[in-house]
């Protein structure tokens, strides 16, 4: 008996052994894999084009110790089709597991744009954590673009945009899974960060983004798309080099385009969506020693209540508490003022308590004129006053009021 289970011991352990060095630990063959560290989508004439941006490491034998990357470009009617002939018309099987950037071009925003997200919710290719972002125009013109400080701009616009931001109250972030959230939440609601081209090394602007109501991305591409498949490189772009603004914020009510955020109301959507601030405010034109200044507060703690009543018809109350020290100024300040204890003159807090307070209007205005329930209002009714959600469910934002309080 002792001998029979010796043998049985051995061969499992033989098995064992034979199965841990047979396996391949799912390696990756670096000489036949794209890596693929960022996606561009673009649409046009009901066809996908899908721009990769693939990182191509460099021997150590090479001088440069820099990264190339290459920027390729295929075509599909949908988007697992055009991903899928990446390998197609290149040979190189394209790896998604290292891509945390999707950006949509401004004709995905035409239509749901969970038509084409749809197809990274449903695939285990691409990571969830995955950062979304549209631009002004075209997705690869965004790919292709080179930054000044990073050696792929996929890298320097992950820094920009990653929840790890220093400046993250000013710029709204949101992954693959955030946004399918909040699309099939009570509220139907989303967001996501415009990318805008700032200008290059010369100095020459490369547009503005639209960020007035109304102009809902129906501008039609000013440039047509390649009629085939076709891979090219960013090396064009090396004599211009890109900064990028990501402070204005599309928001979509049900997957479609509502309107822009400016850069102040993406400000005053974080603050009450994430109830903690570290950033910067800078209020204008206040009088500091006889003086008219611009003073920069730098904000320390921030707190805000979200609540809803019937009393008089749902009222949407927001209190925002919020603790700034003095940062700086654009005039010289008697020594006192230069200690963070020092308390804050009165009329500096009160002109910031005023715009804060105008720009949570606008924000909530804008919200309510297009119906976009970004606040997450209907949830909030759903999660917390639920006999009054059958009453109040298919409200127009514009019948619930603000009723918002401000204290610096």
């Amino acid at each position: 008996m002792n001998i029979f289970k010796t043998k049985i011991a051995m061969f499992a352990i033989v098995f064992l052994m034979l199965f841990y060095f047979t396996n391949d630990f799912s390696l990756i063959d670096i000489e036949k894999t794209a890596i693929v560290v960022a996606l561009g989508i673009d649409s046009e004439d009901n066809e996908y084009t899908v721009t990769a941006q693939i990182a191509v490491p460099s021997s150590t034998a090479e001088k440069t110790v820099k990264n190339q990357d290459k920027s390729v470009e295929s075509k599909g009617k949908t988007v697992g089709e055009a991903i899928d002939r990446i390998g197609e018309i290149t040979g190189w099987y394209p790896m998604l597991s290292f891509c945390e950037l999707i950006v949509f071009g401004k004709n995905i925003l035409n239509g749901d744009v969970m038509d084409t997200l749809s197809y990274f919710i449903r695939s285990d290719k691409v990571p969830d954590s995955a950062i979304l972002a549209t631009c002004e125009d075209k997705a690869s013109d965004i790919l292709k673009s080179k930054a000044p400080l990073d050696d792929m701009s996929a890298f320097a616009l992950e820094k920009i945009i990653s929840r790890e931001s220093k400046s993250m109250e000013t710029i709204s972030v949101t992954n693959i899974k955030d946004f399918a959230q909040s699309y099939y939440s009570k509220s139907g609601s989303s967001f996501m960060p415009m990318i805008k081209i700032i200008n290059d090394k010369s100095g020459n602007n490369s547009g503005e983004a639209n960020t007035e109501s109304g102009n809902n991305s129906d501008q039609t591409a000013s440039e047509s798309g390649d009629s085939a498949d076709k891979t090219s490189s960013a090396n064009g772009n090396d004599s211009k080099e890109n900064i990028y603004d990501t402070t204005v914020t599309c928001i979509f009510s049900k997957g479609k385009l509502c309107d822009y955020l400016t850069n102040e109301e993406t400000m005053a959507f974080n603050l009450i969506n994430k109830n903690q601030a570290k950033t910067l405010y800078t209020v204008s034109g206040v009088k500091m020693e006889d003086k008219t200044s611009d003073v920069t507060l730098k904000m320390q703690k921030i707190n805000v209540t979200k609540k809803l009543s019937f009393d008089e018809g749902p009222v949407y109350n927001l209190d925002v508490d919020i603790t700034f020290r003095i940062e700086d100024a654009d005039a010289s300040l008697d020594k006192c003022q230069l200690t963070h204890m020092q308390p804050i003159p009165q009329n500096i807090l009160d002109a910031a308590e005023e715009e804060i307070a105008a720009t949570i209007q606008s924000l909530y205005d804008k919200c309510a004129s297009s119906d976009c329930d970004l606040l997450k209002i209907k949830e909030n009714l759903y999660k917390y006053h639920y006999d009054e959600y059958e009453i109040y469910k298919d409200f127009p934002l514009n019948k619930i009021s603000l009723k918002s309080n401000v204290t610096c």
